[in-house]
């Protein structure tokens, strides 16, 4: 029971990340300001660079996510990768 609760918490936060992408989770828009970016297309509008930060959000054997936000000024869509 106690390790249902804590994969039931972990997935509740998860999902917390996920949907505050690039808000107070993430330390808001001060967080990308010095992060690396790479080349990646956005899916919004087509621009071809991003930045992006890496995040362990599941177990410890599981990969790391990939958040991303668009470099375009106009655009600054973001999503993120597994």
């Amino acid at each position: 029971a106690d390790m249902e609760n804590f994969y039931d918490n972990l997935i509740i936060i998860n999902l917390y990340v996920s949907q505050t992408l690039g808000g107070d989770v993430l330390g808001g828009a001060a967080a990308w300001e010095n992060v690396d970016s790479t080349d990646t297309v956005c899916p919004k509008c087509d621009h071809r660079r991003a930045y992006f930060m890496q995040i362990q959000t599941r177990s410890a054997d599981e990969p790391m996510t990939t958040f991303y936000k668009c470099c375009s000024a106009i655009c600054g869509n973001r999503w993120k990768e597994g």
